[in-house]
């Protein structure tokens, strides 16, 4: 007998960061996620400026095989990947050390070890990478000027999986002028942000999903679209 209600998943995951989402100052969030990067910016609970790329850790991961694959001869699966890129992934920064990973060797099918330094996992995630930082960009660049100021002076909230790549908080720094900070737990934050809106109306209504404003029109009333 419960009523079902659709939250802005960005919304979500800034509570859950402890982000001051309805302050009427602008707040931002990044979430990368597993498949999705997510932007936005806030203010008194409201998106005013968003972003939204089918491009997350996962497809980091998919680089790393895909690369491995390609110039080692060597198939891993995506718990490998993922604890590749997780220990060399530079996103950009300095990249520095090397990894020994096992797989299995495309060619023979036998088992198989190749070294893999942290500038060549850099180079080859270079394409996830930049669509996650594009994400961020757009959505910087659709936000009103007034709230871009409240931006430079507090910190960027940055959440999800994907933000655990060594490298992505100074690259979307350097690509956007703003200050990212990785916030505690950032794997969970949807979820908590998710939970506080049982427990808090204020929350609820600030993450619930609006429907936009009809479009007005000839021949059109307020609160109807042609043809409905």
């Amino acid at each position: 007998g419960a009523d079902a209600v659709l939250l802005e998943a960005v919304t979500a995951a800034g509570l859950g960061a402890g982000a001051p989402v309805t302050s009427p100052l602008g707040t931002m969030v990044v979430d990368v996620g597993a498949g999705a990067t997510r932007a936005a910016v806030l203010s008194m609970g409201v998106v005013v400026a968003s972003g939204v790329e089918r491009v997350g850790a996962l497809d980091v991961d998919a680089a790393v095989r895909a690369w491995l694959r390609r110039s080692a001869g060597l198939a891993v699966g995506q718990r490998t990947a993922s604890a590749v890129t997780r220990a060399l992934a530079s996103a950009g920064e300095d990249a520095t050390g090397a990894v020994e990973v096992a797989g299995r060797d495309t060619g023979s099918g036998a088992a198989k070890t190749a070294v893999v330094s942290a500038e060549e996992v850099a180079a080859a995630v270079e394409d996830p990478m930049a669509a996650i930082t594009a994400t961020a960009v757009a959505c910087l660049a659709g936000t009103p000027a007034e709230l871009t100021r409240d931006l430079s002076h507090r910190a960027v909230h940055l959440v999800g999986g994907g933000a655990l790549l060594r490298g992505v908080a100074p690259r979307l720094e350097a690509a956007t002028g703003l200050r990212f900070a990785l916030v505690e737990d950032p794997v969970t934050c949807a979820v908590r942000g998710a939970a506080h809106c049982f427990e808090s109306p204020q929350a609820l209504r600030a993450a619930t999903v609006r429907a936009g404003p009809a479009r007005r029109g000839p021949g059109t009333r307020p609160g109807l679209r042609r043809g409905g």
